[in-house]
């Protein structure tokens, strides 16, 4: 194939390409409407703040089972609203008493004025309905599973609660159980019962995990570990809800939500498929958030001339170096047959560059008769965790983890250090990360896989100012000299 020939194949691919994402970017944007401009002056004009409740451990006798990861839901979400400009309070687990969640209701409403604002209520935890079947509840950290209509918080006073602040907008997201099925891995109480429909109620907006009779999932495979409903609100609110306009309405991070996580449910983990239900009246949509982010790379959104210019000029651009011979690089000239031509050199593979250490008897305080390694930091060489045999170091955001980084490219659950005594080697996997693990000279993990450290390899998890290496104990080198 010759030069001209090669480049209309690699404009061919570009235009296909293109189309195929256009394709895409038409599917998702035909969800995520403009805002009419009164809505958004309306949002704009008043405050907007955000309570955010998870409980996870609720105590032995409470008749209501633990769950993994409803307070990584909120201590996320509740990341995420700080971001989108909202005044938040968090209170996870033991936090998250009745009393305190209703009084703090009360004391995020005083930062608004009345009539204007926002007021976004997250919930995740547990919740069903009374014995009678008559009221709908969400179970606080004290609430018991034979006594929720004593313990718990009716949706009803919830509204009122909310209604009371005077905030123009009241929104409301439960991820909390509609059915127990009973199988690990899904939100819900003891089995004395399941939310019964909700009345709609007028000024609120509702949006919970799941429509009566189907579960609601939680599952470690999402972002180190989330409930399926929270976690595409995560995903919703960092960005893939964003409308054309660079708004979250409410209606678009629903119906992102809704689909969402009935896909997920049914082609991925197989299950009951989990359908969140939208309650509450209200006339027409209105403005949630308002994202930071480009609306046009945030939300994928579909611009036809944007696509058209930039065909044109990869066009343009490819006419102009085909005829000025500068993808020489790529189709060489045709060779002098009078004279030798310089045969290249075989490229050499790239190695992780390891870092230029010695192996060390002071770990910085981290000190252990059976450690197998020390983890590193590249920016100052300081060791900041010890990694004993059988251990899997876990390393993220989260304060569940091994290793606690502070950094806005780290996920929850990010990556998992082990050493494997079978090859004397460390791995590296990440967790379904949002930003990646790669070794130094690599390209990044797929989600859920793994690859072989040596002791200096470079490692990057997030960006590559999180650099991190692993040092041998001295003990072990001695051994190894002495075999």
């Amino acid at each position: 194939m010759n030069l001209r020939g090669l480049g209309l194949w690699i404009i061919f691919a570009v235009i296909i390409g293109l189309t195929g994402s256009q394709a895409r970017s038409d599917e998702a944007a035909r969800s995520l409407a403009r805002i009419d401009e009164q809505q958004r002056l309306d949002f704009e004009r008043g405050e907007n703040v955000a309570l955010v409740v998870g409980v996870s451990n609720y105590p032995a006798g409470s008749g209501l089972r633990a769950l993994k990861y409803a307070d990584d839901d909120a201590e996320e979400i509740g990341r995420q609203l700080i971001s989108l400009g909202f005044k938040t309070k968090v209170l996870m687990n033991h936090q998250a008493t009745r009393r305190v969640i209703l009084n703090a209701i009360k004391e995020q409403g005083q930062l608004l004025e009345s009539d204007t604002g926002t007021f976004l209520f997250v919930f995740s935890g547990h919740g069903f309905a009374d014995s009678t079947q008559t009221a709908n509840y969400i179970a606080p950290y004290e609430a018991g599973s034979d006594s929720i209509s004593r313990t718990g918080i009716a949706l009803r006073d919830l509204l009122a609660a909310l209604r009371e602040t005077g905030a123009r907008r009241r929104v409301a997201f439960i991820d909390a159980c509609r059915t127990d099925p009973g199988e690990e891995g899904s939100k819900g109480g003891s089995g004395k019962g399941t939310f019964v429909e909700l009345d709609d109620t007028e000024g609120e907006a509702i949006l919970l995990a799941s429509k009566s009779g189907f579960p609601s999932w939680e599952y470690s495979e999402l972002g180190g570990g989330h409930g399926v409903f929270s976690y595409y609100v995560i995903k919703g609110l960092a960005g893939e809800a964003v409308g054309p306009d660079g708004i979250i309405s409410f209606n678009a991070l629903a119906g992102y939500v809704r689909k969402s996580v009935k896909d997920y449910t049914v082609n991925t983990l197989k299950k009951n498929y989990q359908m969140p239900y939208v309650a509450g009246e209200r006339s027409g949509d209105f403005v949630l958030a308002k994202a930071s982010a480009s609306p046009v790379l945030a939300a994928g959104y579909s611009n036809q001339w944007l696509w058209f210019l930039l065909l044109i000029t990869i066009c343009f651009a490819g006419n102009y170096y085909f005829r000025t011979n500068r993808f020489a690089w790529i189709v060489p000239p045709p060779a002098d047959p009078g004279r030798t031509q310089p045969v290249s050199p075989e490229p050499k593979p790239v190695k992780p560059r390891p870092v230029k250490t010695r192996e060390t008897s002071d770990p910085g305080g981290f000190t252990s008769s059976t450690a197998v390694g020390y983890l590193c930091r590249t920016r100052d060489k300081q060791v900041i965790a010890a990694i004993e045999p059988g251990q899997s170091l876990s390393i993220g955001r989260s304060s569940r983890s091994d290793v606690v980084l502070d950094n806005d490219a780290i996920s929850a659950r990010h990556a998992t250090v082990r050493w494997h005594p079978d090859s004397d080697s460390f791995w590296l996997q990440d967790c379904d990360s949002t930003n990646g693990a790669w070794i130094e000279g690599g390209t990044p993990l797929a989600s859920g896989k793994k690859i072989s450290l040596e002791a200096g390899n470079i490692f990057y998890l997030g960006r590559r100012s999180q650099g991190f290496y692993i040092i041998r104990p001295a003990r072990l080198a001695s051994d190894r000299n002495a075999g």
